[in-house]
């Protein structure tokens, strides 16, 4: 990041949100690259994922983290099953698994928040019918 700029001010956002963008696509290239120069399930490919996952869980994107975790985890437990005398890859598994669990918490958390939003902007809306005070539309917060 720029010298003096904050991370938490626009600026430092806006950087931050652009290395992140850079890292999503640098990491697509490479899952594909993996799947073109090795085979669709190869570990490699889980290791891309997985990163993926990562960043967008970085990101707040918790659908695209889930989604990614999801992926490579579906590559981790079908290398164990073809080779059941090694547990291949079980640290990564295991890990994979509790960034999943992570994700699955923190989506839950927005959702309930959106919800929470949904209902109080539903009795502000009707208090203020009550009132005879016009409403506008409300803006939705970013989750």
């Amino acid at each position: 990041m720029a010298e003096g700029m904050n991370a938490s001010s626009a600026e430092g956002k806006e950087a931050r949100k652009e290395i992140f963008e850079k890292a999503l696509l640098q990491l697509e290239e490479a899952k594909v690259a993996y799947v073109k120069g090795f085979y669709e399930g190869h570990p490699k490919e889980a290791w891309a994922l997985e990163a993926l996952g990562k960043v967008h869980q970085k990101m707040g994107n918790y659908r695209l983290a889930q989604g990614a975790w999801d992926e490579a985890i579906a590559i981790r437990k079908n290398l164990q099953a073809k080779d059941t005398d090694k547990q291949m890859f079980s640290k990564e598994l295991e890990k994979a698994e509790k960034e999943k669990k992570e994700v699955e918490e923190k989506r839950k958390a927005v959702k309930a928040k959106l919800q929470m939003y949904g209902k109080t902007q539903g009795a502000l809306k009707m208090l203020m019918k009550a009132k005879g005070a016009e409403v506008a539309p409300a803006a939705t917060p970013a989750p």
